[in-house]
């Protein structure tokens, strides 16, 4: 540890690093977690990660705010921004032909997506103070609506997340999330088939003006 009092409730954990003022300080609140430090954790800036116990955890914070700017879990490689993320580069997912495997063509994703609702709203920053959620309007799905279509594309978290003022007596939830990524092909593919409807309806109009005017020719 590099910082006054970092890593100080540390006695039986290892491979932990930890630096600024008591960061990884490690005094869980009664009841929640487990007490004591674990290992494998990374604690960067100014009591980063102070009140968080257990293992492979890491905590960029200038602050001992129930949620820092930057956490993450390195035995599940998930990474959590606790704020906006601006980019400047191209953001790409691997979608290699040769990485995948039980490739299937999908079909029915028009059906599904006119099944889900979408919404204006707004985050409750008053009933969430510390989850640094944007102030304007939002427009999206509910996790728990999405879950029901297409549960593949909602994320549960694995710990609970403590959120309110009181670090003791803040409510504990486990948060769910969409990957808003796998909406975009399902949405191609509706197009698709809402343009194969589309022509196949064309077709039949045609046909019938067809019939149409040969009637009246025949008159």
């Amino acid at each position: 540890a590099v910082g006054g009092q970092g890593l100080y409730m540390n006695s039986t954990g290892n491979n932990n690093t930890a630096v600024g003022y008591q960061a990884g300080y490690g005094d869980s609140p009664a009841g929640w977690q487990w007490d004591g430090l674990g290992s494998g954790n990374v604690f960067l800036g100014y009591r980063a990660g102070k009140s968080w116990t257990g293992s492979n955890k890491l905590f960029i914070a200038n602050s001992d705010d129930l949620t820092p700017l930057i956490m993450g879990d390195f035995s599940s490689d998930d990474l959590t921004f606790n704020g906006d993320v601006t980019y400047t580069g191209s953001f790409s997912s691997s979608s290699d032909k040769r990485l995948k495997k039980d490739i299937i063509s999908y079909s029915g994703a028009l059906n599904n997506i006119i099944q889900l609702p979408i919404y204006s709203y707004y985050f409750d920053n008053e009933k969430y103070p510390t989850m640094s959620f944007p102030e304007n309007k939002q427009f999206g799905v509910l996790a728990q609506e999405l879950e029901k279509i297409f549960p593949e594309m909602v994320i549960t978290s694995k710990d609970e997340t403590l959120v309110g003022n009181n670090q003791a007596f803040g409510e504990k939830i486990k948060i769910k999330s969409v990957n808003y990524i796998q909406l975009i092909p399902i949405t191609i593919r509706a197009i698709q088939e809402q343009q194969d409807i589309i022509e196949e309806q064309q077709k039949q109009i045609d046909e019938l003006k067809k019939l149409v005017e040969s009637l009246i020719s025949d008159k």
